[in-house]
Protein backbone atom coordinates (compact mmCIF):
# COMPACT_ATOMS: atom_id res chain seq x y z
CA UNK A 1 0.00 0.00 0.00
CA UNK A 2 2.90 2.43 0.99
CA UNK A 3 4.74 1.58 -1.86
CA UNK A 4 1.48 2.02 -4.45
CA UNK A 5 0.95 5.62 -2.45
CA UNK A 6 4.61 6.81 -3.34
CA UNK A 7 4.28 5.37 -6.82
CA UNK A 8 1.50 7.70 -7.26
CA UNK A 9 3.68 10.86 -5.38
CA UNK A 10 6.20 10.11 -7.98
CA UNK A 11 4.01 10.21 -10.97
CA UNK A 12 2.57 13.46 -10.09
CA UNK A 13 5.72 15.16 -9.04
CA UNK A 14 5.33 18.20 -11.36
CA UNK A 15 1.96 18.67 -10.48
CA UNK A 16 2.57 18.57 -6.26
CA UNK A 17 4.28 20.45 -3.58
CA UNK A 18 3.51 19.47 -0.65
CA UNK A 19 1.83 15.89 0.61
CA UNK A 20 1.63 13.89 3.89
CA UNK A 21 0.30 10.94 4.03
CA UNK A 22 -2.41 10.79 7.14
CA UNK A 23 -4.22 7.90 9.06
CA UNK A 24 -7.95 8.82 7.36
CA UNK A 25 -9.67 7.07 10.50
CA UNK A 26 -7.85 9.73 12.81
CA UNK A 27 -9.82 12.65 13.21
CA UNK A 28 -9.53 15.99 10.89
CA UNK A 29 -11.27 19.31 9.97
CA UNK A 30 -12.49 20.00 5.64
CA UNK A 31 -12.69 23.33 4.37
CA UNK A 32 -15.56 23.89 1.93
CA UNK A 33 -13.40 22.27 -0.95
CA UNK A 34 -13.61 19.20 1.19
CA UNK A 35 -10.13 19.35 1.32
CA UNK A 36 -8.31 18.88 5.07
CA UNK A 37 -7.77 22.47 6.84
CA UNK A 38 -6.70 21.15 9.81
CA UNK A 39 -4.45 17.69 10.27
CA UNK A 40 -3.28 16.81 14.10
CA UNK A 41 -0.01 15.72 14.10
CA UNK A 42 -0.52 12.48 15.84
CA UNK A 43 -3.25 11.70 12.29
CA UNK A 44 -0.30 12.20 10.04
CA UNK A 45 2.48 9.52 9.36
CA UNK A 46 4.92 11.27 7.41
CA UNK A 47 5.10 14.80 5.95
CA UNK A 48 6.73 14.82 2.31
CA UNK A 49 7.99 18.46 0.29
CA UNK A 50 7.63 16.87 -3.11
CA UNK A 51 10.12 19.12 -5.60
CA UNK A 52 11.00 18.49 -9.33
CA UNK A 53 14.78 19.48 -8.57
CA UNK A 54 17.19 20.49 -5.46
CA UNK A 55 20.15 20.49 -7.59
CA UNK A 56 19.36 24.51 -6.59
CA UNK A 57 20.62 25.59 -3.51
CA UNK A 58 18.07 28.21 -2.77
CA UNK A 59 15.41 25.56 -3.70
CA UNK A 60 16.81 22.68 -1.03
CA UNK A 61 17.21 25.48 1.14
CA UNK A 62 13.81 26.39 1.44
CA UNK A 63 12.48 22.58 1.69
CA UNK A 64 15.16 21.98 4.41
CA UNK A 65 13.80 25.57 6.37
CA UNK A 66 10.42 23.67 6.05
CA UNK A 67 11.50 20.42 7.36
CA UNK A 68 12.41 22.38 10.46
CA UNK A 69 9.07 23.78 10.94
CA UNK A 70 7.89 19.56 10.58
CA UNK A 71 10.14 18.61 12.67
CA UNK A 72 9.00 20.78 15.57
CA UNK A 73 5.53 19.36 15.56
CA UNK A 74 4.84 16.52 18.46
CA UNK A 75 2.82 13.42 18.58
CA UNK A 76 0.56 13.12 21.88
CA UNK A 77 2.38 9.34 21.99
CA UNK A 78 5.26 7.55 20.61
CA UNK A 79 5.23 5.09 17.97
CA UNK A 80 7.43 2.22 19.90
CA UNK A 81 6.49 -0.95 20.05
CA UNK A 82 8.58 -1.49 22.99
CA UNK A 83 8.91 1.31 24.45
CA UNK A 84 10.24 0.77 27.89
CA UNK A 85 13.31 -0.83 26.41
CA UNK A 86 14.30 2.87 24.69
CA UNK A 87 16.28 5.60 25.98
CA UNK A 88 13.93 8.69 26.36
CA UNK A 89 15.79 10.82 23.46
CA UNK A 90 14.25 7.82 21.24
CA UNK A 91 10.80 7.91 22.62
CA UNK A 92 10.97 11.52 22.13
CA UNK A 93 12.46 11.36 18.60
CA UNK A 94 9.48 8.56 17.86
CA UNK A 95 7.12 11.71 18.44
CA UNK A 96 8.06 13.49 15.55
CA UNK A 97 6.66 13.14 12.65
CA UNK A 98 8.98 12.10 9.80
CA UNK A 99 10.07 14.78 6.92
CA UNK A 100 10.88 13.76 3.36
CA UNK A 101 12.13 15.41 0.54
CA UNK A 102 10.87 13.30 -3.21
CA UNK A 103 12.81 14.96 -6.34
CA UNK A 104 13.67 14.06 -9.62
CA UNK A 105 17.27 15.86 -10.12
CA UNK A 106 19.91 16.44 -7.27
CA UNK A 107 22.99 17.61 -8.27
CA UNK A 108 25.08 15.64 -10.60
CA UNK A 109 27.78 14.77 -7.71
CA UNK A 110 24.97 13.56 -4.83
CA UNK A 111 27.86 13.98 -2.50
CA UNK A 112 27.58 17.82 -3.24
CA UNK A 113 24.13 17.94 -1.94
CA UNK A 114 24.81 15.87 1.36
CA UNK A 115 27.54 18.13 1.77
CA UNK A 116 24.83 21.42 1.52
CA UNK A 117 22.62 19.80 3.37
CA UNK A 118 25.26 19.42 6.36
CA UNK A 119 27.14 22.33 5.66
CA UNK A 120 23.55 23.87 6.00
CA UNK A 121 22.44 22.39 9.19
CA UNK A 122 26.57 23.46 10.45
CA UNK A 123 26.03 26.89 9.69
CA UNK A 124 22.45 27.58 11.16
CA UNK A 125 22.51 25.49 14.54
CA UNK A 126 19.84 22.94 13.52
CA UNK A 127 19.91 20.31 16.25
CA UNK A 128 19.88 16.71 14.84
CA UNK A 129 16.15 16.45 15.91
CA UNK A 130 14.95 18.75 13.53
CA UNK A 131 16.87 17.74 10.61
CA UNK A 132 15.63 15.68 8.05
CA UNK A 133 15.03 12.11 7.80
CA UNK A 134 15.15 11.33 4.16
CA UNK A 135 15.46 12.30 0.34
CA UNK A 136 14.74 10.11 -2.30
CA UNK A 137 16.04 12.04 -5.56
CA UNK A 138 14.53 9.35 -8.87
CA UNK A 139 16.80 7.47 -10.30
CA UNK A 140 20.05 7.76 -7.85
CA UNK A 141 18.71 6.31 -4.87
CA UNK A 142 18.23 7.80 -1.14
CA UNK A 143 19.84 10.16 1.10
CA UNK A 144 19.34 8.66 4.95
CA UNK A 145 20.19 10.69 8.57
CA UNK A 146 20.17 8.03 10.79
CA UNK A 147 20.22 10.36 13.98
CA UNK A 148 20.95 7.85 16.71
CA UNK A 149 23.08 4.63 16.58
CA UNK A 150 20.01 2.66 17.56
CA UNK A 151 17.79 3.50 14.62
CA UNK A 152 20.54 1.70 12.27
CA UNK A 153 17.96 -0.78 11.32
CA UNK A 154 20.90 -3.26 9.00
CA UNK A 155 23.18 -6.12 10.67
CA UNK A 156 26.36 -4.79 9.90
CA UNK A 157 30.28 -4.53 11.05
CA UNK A 158 29.96 -0.76 11.81
CA UNK A 159 31.07 0.79 14.86
CA UNK A 160 28.31 2.44 16.98
CA UNK A 161 30.06 5.78 15.43
CA UNK A 162 29.48 4.96 12.17
CA UNK A 163 25.70 3.92 12.50
CA UNK A 164 24.91 7.32 12.91
CA UNK A 165 24.85 9.88 10.41
CA UNK A 166 23.93 10.53 6.51
CA UNK A 167 23.90 7.67 4.05
CA UNK A 168 23.28 7.26 0.85
CA UNK A 169 22.12 4.13 -1.17
CA UNK A 170 21.62 4.02 -4.90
Amino acid sequence: MIRRKLCLIIKRLNNLTQNSITNASFPHTVNNSGKHSLIVSDGVDVAIEVKPDIANFHELQRRLVQGISVKKWRRRVNTLIYENSKPEYIRNHSKQVPFFIFSIKAKSNIDDTIREIKTYYEENDVPIFEQIDCIVVLNKGIIINYKYEELYPWISTYTDEQKAGWFFEE
